[in-house]
């Protein structure tokens, strides 16, 4: 009897989150909302949202802006979807507030996070209003997260201030943390963001010139940071961090989309520079760097440019994954080679991978000549979010691709 009633429980879970509605009897007020993130205890993200109209919400971090498309209702609640991550919003909307839940479908489980929010013109950290007069945060700062661990992680903190008004990001060596906005009060600062993919809370105080703090991301981690302006810090550079240690032409073998074995060189053409990009469609940082591949694939592909994207996804359901890769190629109108590689573990992502040193972040990029050699590699990608690194990225990256096309 119990392992009946657990089979049906399944059932309706099962149908509850897959069923959806086109009718919409909820109308949310247009205009600015706050949605309250509860990831964990003391830990509440709070993320601005704006409704349009009845079937549309746009989620903003800072300067970017997410726009969800409303797919249905299932009884009193509005189902949401994120454009480029396998997630949903589900919300309950009343006159002056809303509740519901971010479920994150990529994480085993039933993965959610409930929130809550208001209609609100106040600023986003609101709840931590005080009278004294903000103190003021230098643009660059050096970071370690997890101070008290034996090898801390080295980072950038990237700030511009407006007033109570804060935005900025974290800089690592394999990826950035993207937009993050909030607010300083006194000598205390707060910065969040949700994406689709991540949650994050960032707060701090500054003492002396130093900030030191609390990072939290979704329902279970958190560590400390530290922060000390120095204009002159630097990460590793990423065009080092990953390397060849074989000097033999560069191979592997996967699966595309339609289940036909890919093995490069064999069934690749001999472009002047192929770009193989390791990512996964749960990454963010993955996410801004193909919609800048795309972009370059559209300036460069027919000069000689080819770029062989191979995809690590959550879970080891092959069938799962290339079905919402193929979602991803279609959304996207993604043109070039698309291959399943497996699970998204950095050490099984390694071993398929032998020439290189290892694989230590998603996305991870290789570009081969026409002989398969390798002419460089780069670790993690340092997205829009970072500003002046996101655009000497792109110079340095245009002379490299002139020249290794001979298009000088």
């Amino acid at each position: 009897m119990k392992v009946l009633q657990k089979k049906l429980t399944v059932l309706l879970v099962a149908l509850f989150v897959s069923t959806s509605f086109t009718s919409f009897s909820i109308t949310p007020k247009k205009g600015r909302w706050i949605l309250s993130l509860e990831l964990q205890a003391n830990a509440i993200a709070p993320v601005e949202c704006i409704v349009n109209n009845q079937q549309e919400l746009i989620i903003k971090n800072a300067t970017e802006e997410i726009k969800l498309i409303a797919k249905g209702t299932f009884g009193d609640t509005c189902i949401y979807d994120f454009p480029d991550f396998f997630a949903e919003l589900r919300l309950v909307w009343k006159k002056k507030s809303v509740q519901g839940y971010f479920w994150n479908k990529n994480k085993k489980g039933f993965y959610t996070i409930p929130l809550t929010g208001k209609r609100s013109k106040e600023e986003l950290f609101n709840s931590f209003q005080s009278a004294d007069k903000p103190i003021t945060i230098a643009h660059k700062y050096e970071v370690q997260f997890s101070t008290t661990d034996e090898n801390p992680e080295p980072a950038i903190g990237l700030f511009e201030q407006n007033g109570n008004e804060l935005s900025g990001t974290f800089l690592t060596e394999t990826g950035d943390y993207r937009f993050l906005a909030g607010n300083v009060f006194g000598n205390q600062l707060f910065l969040s963001c949700f994406d689709g993919s991540h949650a994050f809370l960032f707060k701090g105080e500054i003492n002396d010139g130093v900030i030191k703090g609390d990072f939290y991301s979704s329902k279970t981690y958190h560590t400390d940071w530290i922060g000390k302006e120095n204009p002159d810090y630097e990460l590793g550079n990423p065009f080092e961090l990953t390397y060849a240690v074989d000097s033999d032409a560069f191979t592997f073998e996967f699966e595309d989309l339609s289940g036909n074995t890919f093995n490069y060189p064999k069934n690749a053409q001999k472009n002047p520079v192929t770009i193989i990009q390791i990512m996964g469609t749960w990454c963010p940082n993955c996410m801004d760097e193909t919609r800048y591949y795309l972009d370059l694939y559209k300036r460069y592909h027919e000069k000689g440019l080819e770029i062989i994207l191979v995809a690590f996804e959550y879970g080891d359901d092959k069938e799962v994954n290339k079905k919402r890769l193929t979602t991803f190629r279609d959304k996207h109108n993604i043109p070039f080679t698309m291959l399943y590689g497996g699970t998204n573990s950095k050490a099984f992502t390694s071993q398929q991978f032998p020439q290189l040193n290892g694989i230590i972040s998603y996305p991870t990029s290789i570009f081969l000549d026409a002989d398969g050699k390798i002419l460089k590699t780069h670790t993690g990608f340092s997205g829009p979010g970072t500003g002046e690194y996101f655009e000497k990225y792109k110079a340095d990256m245009e002379l490299f691709l002139r020249e290794a096309l001979q298009l000088n």
